[in-house]
């Protein structure tokens, strides 16, 4: 299994479950279960952090693929006479 594979299913199953807290906040009363659906939306916030996260492995690692990663980290030396004067 690649590393893309990988991230894709997670990136899946992150969604699912998204989706879910999304949908089990739609079946329950706001007065009577407002503490659960406090938690579920925390749950939801904590999975996009989590789907945001997996985006950017994904893009790192595309670079990576396509040999720019190098690239980007020279860009972003500090060291590098272009970057001092920042």
């Amino acid at each position: 299994m690649q590393p893309e594979d990988i991230i894709w299913r997670l990136r899946e199953r992150l969604s699912e479950f998204e989706t879910l807290c999304r949908e089990s906040i739609g079946l329950l009363h706001p007065k009577k279960n407002s503490d659960l659906i406090s938690s579920i939306e925390e749950c939801e916030r904590l999975c996009r952090t989590q789907i945001n996260v997996m985006n950017r492995i994904a893009k790192n690692i595309r670079l990576v693929w396509d040999g720019q990663w190098e690239h980007r980290l020279n860009e972003m030396d500090i060291c590098s006479p272009k970057n001092r004067n920042r």
